[in-house]
């Protein structure tokens, strides 16, 4: 999705989406705007996928079949710009998110996953763009964004029991940023070089405890041709625990076809809370736009180790993808992927699992 938003905008329009705000995963792509009178503006977008998944894992002997929603579940998204003032922009962002399937489709006393994304406020101006609120965080954002095959799709299929939001390449590819409170700056596109700084909320996990806010940073470029970023996040904790990492990454874009890759490594940080493994991870992807439909291959790998370096596991996720736009609005998907996980040091796979997915993802 994020590739065929930069293609058609501006280079620097598209370096400050992809800097400020992941378009796909705060907004829809097709909002709608309207005026509210008096110089105010808003605007509301709508995003509904579903998906038909059927997971089976040979090394546990488990198969299942769900209906349920992707990797960026439906979503309802609001807007409001206030009229310009001293050459100030005020404007506030409210979006909620609901997963298609509820406790009583799951069957497991689950809740129904509904949650709110984003509540924030923007002030805008020749000086930049300052972020107030809860948001979706820095760290590994671009490289999630230029996942083109499993951002508007599924990617990991998730748990045999399925339910809720599917995982894309969380842990084969990038990190997940997920939604924090924070406050957040960011600069306005010098000749597409643009950067992103914000202290967030600590994420306090398994073990130490931090009372310090998390600092997490960003410097992307855009053109025409190519993008290129790195991101880095830091957090200290009362313990000897610690939660640090980088991520870089780069796309070039040669007519059709789009080129990706992009490697981190972190610790303390495996699946958004503090911990003592350190995780390495890359992905390469290529996708290719023919008319209306997209086609595209990715893989990525991870290394997890203990604090003392020791292995303790090794993941691969293979990806073959398909994305046809019925409509403008309307995206059909179908995706079929691999994941295998073996122990570091050797013996029988504990996941072998391959997902194949189709559904749709609309949205205005």
């Amino acid at each position: 999705m994020m590739k065929t938003i930069t293609r058609t905008l501006s280079p620097a329009l598209g370096a400050t989406l992809v800097a400020a705000s992941l378009a796909t995963l705060t907004t829809t792509v097709h909002a709608t705007e309207f005026s509210l009178g008096n110089g105010w503006r808003g605007s509301v977008g709508l995003q509904i996928q579903a998906f038909v998944v059927d997971l089976d894992d040979d090394a546990s002997d488990e198969s299942s079949s769900r209906v349920q929603s992707g990797f960026d579940p439906s979503k309802l998204t609001i807007g409001v710009v206030a009229p310009e003032h001293n050459g100030i922009t005020v404007s506030g962002t409210f979006q909620a998110v609901q997963s298609i399937q509820g406790a009583k489709d799951q069957g497991d006393g689950s809740t129904d996953n509904f949650g709110v994304r984003i509540a924030q406020v923007s002030i805008a101006g020749d000086f930049g763009t300052l972020k107030f609120g809860r948001d979706v965080a820095i760290f590994g954002l671009s490289s999630l964004a230029h996942d083109t095959g499993s951002l508007p799709g599924v990617g990991r299929g998730g748990s045999i029991d399925g339910g809720g939001a599917t995982a894309g390449r969380i842990n084969y590819g990038y990190y997940y940023p997920d939604f924090h409170a924070g406050v957040q700056y960011t600069s306005n596109s010098f000749n597409g070089l643009s950067f992103t700084v914000g202290l967030f909320d600590p994420i306090n996990g398994r073990s130490d405890q931090s009372d310090d806010l998390r600092f997490e940073a960003a410097v992307n470029y855009n053109s025409e041709q190519f993008d290129l970023w790195a991101s880095v996040i830091d957090q200290s904790t009362e313990g000897d625990d610690e939660l640090t990492g980088f991520d870089i990454g780069g796309e070039v874009r040669l007519g059709a076809l789009a080129l990706t890759a992009a490697f981190s490594d972190g610790t303390g940080i495996n699946c958004c809370s503090p911990d003592t493994d350190d995780l390495e991870q890359w992905y390469i992807e290529a996708d290719y736009q023919l008319g209306k439909t997209t086609l595209g291959v990715s893989y990525g790998e991870n290394e997890i180790t203990d604090r003392d370096g020791a292995g303790i596991s090794d993941g691969e996720l293979t990806m073959l993808f398909v994305h046809h736009k019925l409509t403008p609005t309307l995206t059909l998907i179908g995706e079929w992927n691999n994941e295998t996980v073996s122990p570091a040091g050797g013996g029988s796979d504990t996941t072998d699992a391959d997902t194949i997915a189709f559904g749709v993802n609309w949205q205005f």
